[in-house]
C-alpha cells in the first residue's frame, strides 16, 4: 500500500484481514503474505462469490482426505488454493468486512 494511504481495517483474522483505502477507495485483501486489490464493488462480488463455494461439487481431495479448492483470477498464472477450513473463516471474515463497509457508506452518507 502506498504512503498515501490511509487504510480502515474492516475485519481481521490470523493471517488475513480486508482493509479499505480511504484515498483511493479500494478495498485490499492480505491472505498468507498476498495481497489482492479490488474496486469495492468486485470485492462484494468476489466475497459473496467465494462464500457460495459448494465444497461438495467444486473440491479436490487429497490422499489425506483434506479437501480445497482452486479459485482462478484475472491473471491465467496465478491462482489460490483455499483448504476447507480456510474456507470457512474467510467466509466469516468477508461477512464481516461487507457488513463494516455497509456501516461505512452510511457513516459517510
Amino acid at each position: 500500500m502506498g504512503e498515501s494511504c490511509t487504510s480502515v481495517l474492516l475485519a481481521e483474522m490470523p493471517g488475513s484481514n480486508v482493509v479499505k483505502c480511504l484515498q483511493s477507495g479500494m478495498v485490499r485483501w492480505y491472505f498468507n503474505n498476498l495481497m489482492v486489490t479490488f474496486m469495492e464493488m468486485d470485492f462484494h462480488t468476489f466475497s459473496k462469490s467465494f462464500q457460495n463455494i459448494n465444497f461438495d461439487v467444486k473440491s479436490w481431495q487429497t490422499e489425506e482426505g483434506n479437501r480445497f479448492v482452486v479459485i482462478n483470477t484475472c491473471h491465467q498464472s496465478i491462482q489460490f488454493v483455499i483448504k476447507e477450513c480456510e474456507h470457512h473463516r474467510l467466509s466469516e471474515l468477508f461477512e464481516r468486512a461487507r457488513a463494516e463497509l455497509e456501516i461505512l457508506q452510511i457513516l459517510n452518507g
